[in-house]
């Protein structure tokens, strides 16, 4: 055993310091630094990795992962840019290591940064502007959970200033207002691919997210009506591709444009017993959506839709699907619904609409 180790180590000798720094980016930051034991070689390597993955998963005592972060962040290698950092923490933080981490990869020319944390907040937290400024950033994950949160913000800025940013993903954060009520943060992202909103929130008087932009072909949104108004979502998306809707079906939904390529759009929004007229806003993203080729509704979308499809005057403003060659319908297993229900409202949606094709799948939970 210990010939073999003092073999292994003679190989791991033989490799480059560019080899060795890739193999340690698939590593836990805890277990990077722990190679400073191996040899006089590895005492200081560790301190130019360009990935940093801090997980509190790895720690026993979350104090220590607090110190370690610090720790790990004061002794690097500051002349080395930061490609990947990602920050994960369970249990509840405060937001003075997390502006810790954020400036820190903001100063550092950090092209991915994740971050994925528990708050707890007193008060409203502005997150740092550094990090919506940030020319080298491609890749942007915010996903937070906290208590009370609705009498506390996360604060996002106005506007996002990220020229080279191609995927943002944001999770219970806030949008800040301007005086007309409106907001556009991400006209500026000019190489923006991919956007996913997931239960974020508009502040005060807030009553419009406008979002304007002519690369962004794939967008993931999951409304919630945090304070009991809903808001309205304004489109001006040229080249959108890919849509998913999921979660109430509490926003409004407009375009601004015309969008030609339209490829596919999924929807599943959630199904409650006494559904409120809001659901009513279901046939306005059908109509927003017209121009897709393959739809796929969810079970509890399908059943909204029968209920909402039996009134006669619901049905006068479905949308011709000129361009519709799919429609996929998700159906429970255990459904109550009978075929004749269902043909019944295929016949509904598509009535305006060319020869389709109807795929019915099966599925186990209402918002597959």
């Amino acid at each position: 055993m210990e010939r073999d180790m003092e073999n292994l180590q003679d190989r791991l000798s033989d490799l480059s310091d560019c080899v060795l720094l890739n193999i340690m980016k698939f590593m836990n930051a805890k277990y990077v630094v722990q190679t400073c034991v191996l040899s006089k070689r590895w005492k200081n390597l560790w301190k130019s990795s360009p990935n940093l993955t801090f997980n509190s998963s790895d720690f026993l005592w979350v104090p220590a992962f607090n110190k370690f972060v610090s720790w790990v962040l004061s002794c690097r290698d500051n002349s080395i840019s930061i490609h990947n950092l990602e920050f994960r923490r369970k249990g509840c933080i405060g937001p003075k290591i997390l502006d810790e981490i954020i400036t820190y990869a903001a100063s550092h020319d950090v092209q991915q940064l994740t971050i994925i944390v528990n708050l707890v907040l007193k008060e409203d937290f502005l997150l740092p502007s550094c990090i919506f400024n940030c020319p080298s950033l491609k890749f942007l994950k915010l996903y937070f959970w906290y208590p009370y949160a609705f009498a506390t913000h996360i604060k996002l800025p106005t506007s996002f200033n990220l020229p080279t940013l191609e995927s943002l993903h944001i999770k219970h954060a806030t949008f800040s207002t301007k005086e007309n009520g409106c907001v556009e943060p991400f006209s500026s992202c000019s190489m923006l691919n991919t956007l996913v909103m997931d239960h974020c929130y508009l502040l005060n008087a807030t009553k419009v997210i406008h979002i304007s932009n002519s690369k962004l072909s794939n967008l993931t949104i999951r409304s919630f009506r945090g304070d009991g108004i809903a808001y309205e979502i304004a489109l001006s998306t040229p080249n959108l591709s890919v849509v998913t809707m999921k979660g109430l079906p509490d926003l409004k939904l407009s375009s601004m444009c015309n969008v030609p390529d339209l490829e596919k759009v999924k929807i599943a929004v959630s199904w409650f017993e006494d559904f409120p007229a809001n659901h009513l806003v279901l046939i306005s993203w059908l109509q927003v959506f017209s121009k897709v080729k393959i739809l796929t509704l969810s079970w509890s979308t399908t059943k909204t839709l029968n209920a909402l499809l039996s009134t006669s005057s619901f049905r006068t403003q479905l949308p011709a699907f000129v361009r519709l060659r799919t429609l996929k319908l998700k159906m429970k297993s255990s459904s109550n619904m009978s075929n004749k229900a269902v043909r019944k409202m295929v016949e509904y949606l598509l009535q305006n609409s060319p020869a389709t094709s109807v795929d019915v799948l099966k599925c186990c939970t209402s918002s597959e």
